[in-house]
């Protein structure tokens, strides 16, 4: 199965090609709010480096927020016109299963946290269990002193762009809190891809006609 990625819930635009052994190709654009004049010819250029055609990928898989609200608007609309173009089936992955996924469990728990505006993030909490993460609680949007509140404590691993930016609340909040370097900060095409394809092999495919971004909160004009 190849599946194509397509991440762009944050500044950077991220699409990749992957299948059963992993990483095809991979491309990454830090482009903010460029997505929109990007994203099709980052997947356009993937697919011609990697030899493909668009009919030789198997299915497609999106990531569905939380995060930027144009960002997502833009990722799904070229993912369902994509799946519809080819009669392909559509995974809608979420943003943090998708980062979470990306580090190996080698703590007891695991926070995520994507910046929501100058003092705000989205917060989703992880436990470790039989070599992977499983979401403890339901994503929620924090303030910047509350960033954190509600893990576990005691050697909880933190990835995400506010991680840094909010580290000194985070390591108020939670005892032995450890921020993983800028690389973890942003969800990747492959993650997404990678994720997608677990849920497509196993049936868990998205309907297309109704499926609508994770936006946790309205839209205030700002990102």
């Amino acid at each position: 199965m190849i599946v194509l990625g397509i991440e762009t819930a944050t500044p950077v635009c991220g699409v990749a090609l992957a299948d059963g052994d992993g990483c095809i190709a991979e491309t990454r654009l830090r482009g903010g709010t460029r997505h929109g004049e990007r994203l099709g010819r980052a997947v356009e250029a993937l697919l011609r480096d990697a030899g493909l055609s668009a009919n030789q990928v198997d299915g497609v898989a999106v990531s569905i927020g939380p995060g930027s609200y144009t960002g997502l608007r833009i990722g799904l609309g070229f993912a369902k016109g994509f799946v519809w173009a080819q009669n392909k089936p559509l995974a809608a992955v979420p943003t943090m299963d998708a980062m979470a996924a990306s580090v190996p469990v080698l703590a007891p728990a695991l926070c995520v946290l994507i910046r929501s505006g100058k003092s705000e993030a989205y917060q989703g909490m992880y436990r470790g269990e039989e070599g992977r993460w499983t979401a403890s609680q339901p994503p929620s949007v924090v303030g910047q002193k509350d960033a954190g509140k509600g893990c576990p404590g005691g050697a909880t691993v933190f990835i995400g762009d506010a991680a840094p930016l909010f580290e000194e609340d985070v390591r108020r909040n939670v005892e032995d809190a450890r921020i993983l370097p800028r690389e973890f900060s942003v969800p990747s095409g492959l993650s997404v891809a990678l994720k997608g394809m677990d849920m497509l092999r196993t049936g868990a495919g998205a309907d297309v006609d109704s499926l609508v971004p994770m936006y946790l909160k309205r839209f205030q004009g700002v990102e």
